[in-house]
This record gives structure tokens, C-alpha cells and sequence, in this order.
């Protein structure tokens, strides 16, 4: 998601922005893409579509225990 939005973010990018949103309060996901994106509107944009997806492959927790857990 991240890279289609911006195709110069790599990899070391992303680490970096998950080592310094982790240390924020809220979900890390969102938080990465804060640090990440420096629009709000894009920011928040990128998070509904994240979390969109993130529903529809696992509608419930349930299903994503049990796909980790096999």
C-alpha cells in the first residue's frame, strides 16, 4: 500500500518508521503510516484503505488466529 503510494518508500524507510511509531500510542500500522506520509489527508486516505483490506482478508479475529496459528 505504501509503496503505490509513493514508490521512492523502501524497505529501511519502513523500519525506521515502525521503530519510531511503535514507541506512539494507537495501532502501529497507523502509526507508521503517519510517520511515513506527511499529508494528514493522505495519512488517514492510506489508513481506511489498510484497514479496509485488512477486514476483508480477516473478518473477524477468529480467522486471523487460526491462519497464524496452523
Amino acid at each position: 500500500m505504501l509503496h503505490d503510494y509513493d514508490l521512492s518508500i523502501t524497505r529501511e524507510m519502513v523500519d525506521d518508521a515502525f521503530q519510531k511509531g511503535s514507541s506512539f500510542v494507537g495501532g502501529t500500522d497507523d502509526n507508521l503510516i503517519k510517520v511515513i506520509v506527511k499529508k494528514e489527508k493522505d495519512a488517514e486516505r492510506l489508513i481506511m484503505e489498510i484497514r479496509k483490506r485488512k477486514n476483508e482478508l480477516w473478518p473477524n479475529m477468529e480467522v486471523f488466529a487460526y491462519r497464524f496459528a496452523v
